[in-house]
């Protein structure tokens, strides 16, 4: 019973620190796009394609690509 009512304190403590709050829901959204990376990217981060290099952003690629061909946004979601 006693952890219970510990939990209780910190969680209302917790929800009446803005930046607390604020810090939580950042690292709450962070970790669902790191889960759901899957889904949001189609290219895969691995693969190297040297005819796409240096390419600038565009609908295809989101971020441009890097020097080897890589799509920088799928790189940055899955990392």
């Amino acid at each position: 019973m006693e952890v219970k009512k510990r939990f209780q304190v910190f969680w209302e403590m917790f929800k009446r620190n803005k930046l607390a709050t604020s810090g939580g829901l950042i690292v709450l959204i962070l970790f669902l796009i790191a889960l759901l990376a899957p889904f949001i990217t189609s290219h895969n981060p691995l693969y190297i394609d040297l005819k796409l290099k240096l390419l600038p952003p565009s609908v295809d690629h989101w971020f441009g690509t890097d020097d080897l061909g890589r799509d920088v946004f799928a790189r940055m979601i899955f990392g």
